[in-house]
């Protein structure tokens, strides 16, 4: 008669964004980097189970909704002269937007607010008002932030009406979730009815600008059987947003603390 015991071991890992601490290959998005390891991971190949958990996620809640070049223009006709304004890339709101297209038009001389950005609780929609019926918006060109404030490409005029409501519910918050990848699984987390090397679910609980700390209640066993037998130096790791779309961490550093189970 032969008497088994299993023994369970652990490896702990801090996986960091931060170039200042060896993370290698970073996007320039800041999405995506990757660690190589000093001392190799190794999973004996006599390993009977493989998982890996993650305990704490800090993730900046910092993703633009602004982007240079993309839609961080606002253009806009007064008494027949026209103006373009330039955002900077950033996360923006509906108040710290006002203040940003205020202080632009304030600084061309023109009145104080020519132009004001409300929100209509009721039907999360934008409401643009004017000072008077001189103003026209071109929301026709693709670089402006239309789709932020929920309207459809178009010539909006203050001779018409002093206000207009949006077309659409506005987007502000672009993302739901983050979502951490990691190519030391092959599956990771099931993502409704896919596998997209997902290891850990992030949920935005502070306003922009702030850190998120996440540590789940309930920390979910990712099995890892691919990684027994293995000697890893090298682990990819990339943040998404819920659509699986690569964010752009706007220049904040991600990082996350993990433990890589076996038994023997």
């Amino acid at each position: 008669m032969y008497l088994y015991i299993k023994i369970m071991y652990s490896i702990p890992l801090v996986l960091s964004s931060s170039v200042n601490n060896g993370a290698t290959e970073k996007s320039e998005d800041g999405s995506t980097f990757t660690i190589n390891l000093e001392r190799p991971i190794i999973i004996p190949k006599e390993a009977k189970n493989c998982w890996i958990e993650i305990q704490s996620a800090l993730v900046w809640n910092s993703v633009p909704n602004i982007l240079t070049g993309v839609n961080d223009k606002f253009y806009f006709t007064y008494n027949l002269t026209p103006y373009i304004l330039t955002l900077e890339k950033g996360q923006y709101d509906l108040e710290y937007l006002n203040i940003e297209i205020n202080r632009q038009i304030t600084s061309l001389g023109l009145p104080n607010n020519l132009i004001l950005f409300r929100g209509d609780s009721a039907t999360s929609k934008v409401v643009i008002e004017y000072l008077d019926a001189n103003i026209t918006i071109d929301f026709t060109q693709t670089d402006t932030f239309r789709e932020l404030l929920g309207f459809n490409s178009q010539i909006l005029s203050s001779a018409i009406i002093n206000f207009q409501k949006g077309d659409t519910t506005a987007r502000f918050n672009t993302i739901n979730y983050f979502l951490i990848h990691s190519d030391l699984v092959n599956l990771g987390l099931r993502y409704n009815t896919q596998y997209r090397q997902i290891v850990s679910e992030v949920l935005i609980d502070v306003p922009a600008g702030s850190q998120i700390i996440s540590r789940p209640y309930n920390i979910p066993k990712i099995p890892a059987p691919e990684l027994i037998g293995t000697k890893r130096r090298r682990i990819n790791v990339w943040i998404t947003d819920d659509l699986n779309n690569r964010v752009d961490t706007n220049g904040e550093d991600y990082s996350f603390r993990m433990t890589i189970n076996y038994v023997m």
